[in-house]
């Protein structure tokens, strides 16, 4: 049986610590039109989604939803994440 020194880290935790502190980079807050408004995304993963609806890939469904229901002068709160099912 092979035992582990105290103290080490388990490779995948090193590697998953890794890939979360690339996401959170700095580097990766810039400012993004999306739909005519300017979004500054908090890291990586925001920035690929938010390039993904500038570019039509993603969003087409939600935008129309949005834009049959909110009207000017409304206010939009967005709740963050919604769970779908299909």
């Amino acid at each position: 049986m092979l035992h582990e020194a105290p103290g080490c880290v388990k490779p995948t935790m090193n590697l998953s610590r890794s890939v979360l502190e690339l996401n959170l980079l700095g580097i990766w807050r810039r400012e993004i039109r999306v739909w005519g408004y300017h979004m500054r995304p908090p890291s990586l993963d925001r920035l690929v989604y938010l390039a993904l609806h500038r570019v039509g890939l993603m969003g087409k469904e939600e935008k129309a939803a949005l834009m049959r229901w909110i009207r000017p002068g409304m206010t939009y709160a967005g709740s963050g994440a919604v769970r779908t099912s299909r």
